[in-house]
């Protein structure tokens, strides 16, 4: 089985908090008028510490290849725990065709649709996970 291997750089993670602070430095004396910015950087921090959060990442992943299991259009690759850690992420590699790569309009079309298709899954999926279902 071939694997895809995603693995984060050492202190990433660690630096998330002062760059957002940081960040809010240089922008604060730019930002438009109304721009609530300690909600913006807020909503950036949490977003690129679920980035780095790869068990998360695994757990979700294996939540949703469950729910796609017997659909025939889409799949989600199999995570390899044994291989995978906090750092490191490794998942089978699945035949494809990267988003970048697509430019027929008809395998366009296709690709979103089935994204589409997923979206309306995973908010299902997201509704059941949040209710306890």
């Amino acid at each position: 089985m071939e694997l895809a291997v995603k693995i984060q750089y050492p202190g990433v993670a660690d630096s998330i908090d002062s760059d957002i602070a940081t960040l809010g430095t240089f922008v604060g004396p730019f930002a438009p008028r109304g721009l609530f910015l300690s909600t913006a950087l807020e909503e950036l921090r949490i977003a690129m510490k679920m980035e780095t959060d790869y068990e998360t990442e695994a757990r979700l992943t294996d939540q949703m290849r469950a729910l796609l299991e017997r659909d025939p259009e889409l799949r989600v690759p199999r995570v390899r725990h044994e291989l995978s850690s906090t750092r490191v992420l490794a998942t089978e590699l699945l035949p494809g065709v990267p988003f970048d790569q697509v430019r027929r309009c008809e395998v366009v079309w296709r690709v979103a649709m089935r994204v589409a298709k997923l979206v309306g899954r995973e908010r299902r999926c997201r509704g059941l996970l949040l209710d306890g279902g």
